[in-house]
């Protein structure tokens, strides 16, 4: 197995990639992380640092359709050691978004390509007394409701699990 099946490149995104509209010098390779401008994508030949065209941040003038963590993109290679330029992004099968913070009701994408969807949270029983330990558990309560209502916006099967801490 190679590198890129690691990361999940399976027979669905090599059609996808057949499919896609990139030339011969372009190589697939999934993000790993974001960094404002900057990326950092698992290639066939290991983790590379990443950043845009100008072409694509052209394009991608809304937060949604910049790449985000497991994206699949076509990226050229550097002859050096300089950055990888990401060149295209691959149509996503799922994804995990959320509203941007602040005033603005744009869309901002967590994670991309998501099988599944984990949230957990933490309390302690006896950390709070009777009313602020009922306040808390709302608040759990709500954490789930809000990752719930997350999840099912997206393609992504929901689950929870919780923990609860001993004092």
């Amino acid at each position: 197995m190679g590198i890129l099946e690691d990361l999940g490149w399976d027979d669905g995104w090599r059609a996808a990639w057949d499919g896609f509209a990139h030339d011969d010098t372009t190589v697939p390779a999934r993000v790993v992380s974001v960094h404002r401008d900057r990326f950092v994508v698992g290639t066939a030949e290991g983790e590379r640092s990443a950043e845009l065209s100008g072409r694509l941040r052209h394009r991608a003038t809304e937060e949604g359709e910049r790449p985000a963590v497991g994206d699949w993109v076509a990226v050229r290679l550097p002859r050096g050691d300089g950055a990888s330029i990401v060149h295209g992004v691959l149509p996503r099968r799922t994804h995990l978004a959320r509203k941007v913070p602040g005033a603005l009701t744009a869309v901002q994408v967590v994670a991309a390509n998501v099988e599944a969807a984990r949230a957990g949270f933490e309390y302690a029983a006896k950390e709070f007394p009777p009313l602020a330990r009922q306040k808390r558990k709302n608040a759990g309560f709500h954490s789930i409701r809000q990752h719930r209502s997350l999840s099912t916006a997206s393609p992504t099967p929901p689950t929870v699990g919780r923990r609860m801490l001993k004092n």
